[in-house]
């Protein structure tokens, strides 16, 4: 076995219900409020229903931009400020002091209704974002692997393969008034969701919020992109060359089940078998008994979590090896692990992976004040109108039975649904 039978005492946690107060108000804007026993801090989360992979062709890369414009313009003094560009959504996201929401909510709304850029901005930004890309990929050993890279090859779809940095000649010629035309569009209250976790005064938080946003008025949605993505009848493979690395690295990515499906919490939990923890089967495999690398990395939706997108999407690997180990001896690794759990999957397994799955969920509440639950309810506002799926995660993955995770490995993680992207160096070890 290459997962343990019995099931530690520190696993047993339950994932407790969110006390969600959901509503909307006249002109489309969501709000998501969620009292926790916080005793100082808020946690506030703005997010627009629209990401990288929702752009016009034209566009490739204003959502990036568009999030950085947003951002420099931010005014919003002391407390943790931050956001991001992902496939389906942006987000704005503070942790602050309680005494600042009522400044902060105002200065939001007022950004909401009177979308304006100034040149010397959106100049600045579009240095920001190619030292961005500098910093981040082009000058940086394995840059953009594979989450930058991956979704160019395995989808065939635009909206989806497109990069995430998008189109650099569309970006340095992009004006004023088409990034301003761009916010105008998605930076709308019927576009949007607020969600607001901590110690708050109900009562008064509600009157705040629809005395800041109510006034705005509501505008014709833009039109959704087709994002549908074909069956995958065989398996790609792509290798690169890259001049900043001494060791090969290697990627592989899986299509995996609608997030609506009952499928996609199968593969919620064959990812927490294959790869979550010093136990999963790949570190197992991969680490400790071949020796073939010292780190397994993977997971569904490198860019946030398997909850915070609302499209095709792959479960992927990847790892850093040594130069003396064959890819084809990777490959077939990585499918042992894969086959292993048709072969030894047991009940004390499966509860096991379920339980280890809640268990980060319980954690992502306590770490950065909440923020990733703060985005996940976001998202679930955004895509499905129904913050209170929240809610209903651990029951779905309970729901998961041993049958369900049987079809799941044999109807997605197949050699024709495969993809391998293998990173070589140029001069090597």
């Amino acid at each position: 076995m290459l997962c343990f039978n019995s099931i530690p005492d520190s696993y047993a946690q339950t994932l407790q219900p969110l006390a969600i107060e959901y509503f909307k108000l006249d002109n489309g804007l969501k709000v998501v409020l969620v009292k926790t026993d916080s005793a100082s801090h808020i946690t506030v989360n703005l997010s627009y229903n629209i990401g990288f992979r929702l752009e016009q062709r034209g566009e490739a890369g204003f959502a990036h931009l568009a999030e950085h414009v947003w951002m420099a313009s931010h005014k919003n003094g002391k407390g943790f400020v931050n956001a991001s560009t992902r496939f389906d959504h942006t987000s704005f996201y503070s942790v602050l002091p309680t005494y600042k929401l009522k400044k902060y909510l105002k200065q939001e709304a007022l950004r909401m209704h009177h979308t304006s850029i100034r040149q010397n901005i959106l100049t600045s930004q579009k240095h920001a974002l190619e030292a961005e890309h500098k910093r981040t990929v082009t000058n940086h050993p394995y840059g953009g692997f594979p989450w930058l890279q991956m979704p160019g090859i395995a989808f065939e779809n635009w909206q989806n393969a497109h990069d995430y940095f998008g189109d650099p000649q569309l970006i340095s010629n992009a004006s004023v008034e088409e990034i301003q035309s761009f916010l105008k569009r998605y930076y709308i209250p019927n576009n949007a969701v607020l969600v607001i976790m901590g110690n708050f005064n109900a009562a008064g938080t509600k009157s705040l919020i629809r005395k800041c946003f109510g006034l705005i008025p509501r505008k014709p949605l833009p039109q959704k992109p087709d994002i549908s993505e074909p069956v995958q009848v065989k398996e790609k493979t792509s290798d690169i060359t890259d001049g900043l690395i001494r060791r090969p690295a290697i990627s592989v990515a899986y299509k995996i089940p609608d997030r609506s499906s009952p499928s996609y919490f199968a593969m919620g939990l064959i990812d927490q078998m294959l790869v979550k923890g010093k136990d999963s089967r790949l570190y197992q495999l991969l680490v400790e008994q071949k020796k073939y690398t010292d780190r397994v990395n993977g997971g569904i939706n490198y860019l946030g979590n398997m909850f915070t997108h609302n499209g095709p999407m792959l479960w992927m690997t990847d790892m850093v090896y040594d130069s003396s180990v064959q890819k084809d001896s990777l490959i077939a690794t990585i499918e042992e692990a894969i086959r292993s759990i048709e072969r030894e999957l047991t009940d004390p397994i499966l509860q096991q992976a379920k339980s280890g799955l809640i268990k980060s969920l319980i954690n992502m509440r306590k770490e950065k004040n909440g923020l990733a639950v703060s985005e996940m309810l976001a998202c679930f506002a955004l895509f499905d109108d129904d913050p209170a799926r929240y809610n209903s995660i651990e029951p779905s993955f309970n729901k998961v039975d041993h049958s369900m995770i049987m079809q799941t490995v044999a109807n997605w993680m197949k050699t024709s649904n495969r993809t391998v992207l293998v990173l070589t160096p140029k001069n090597p070890d």
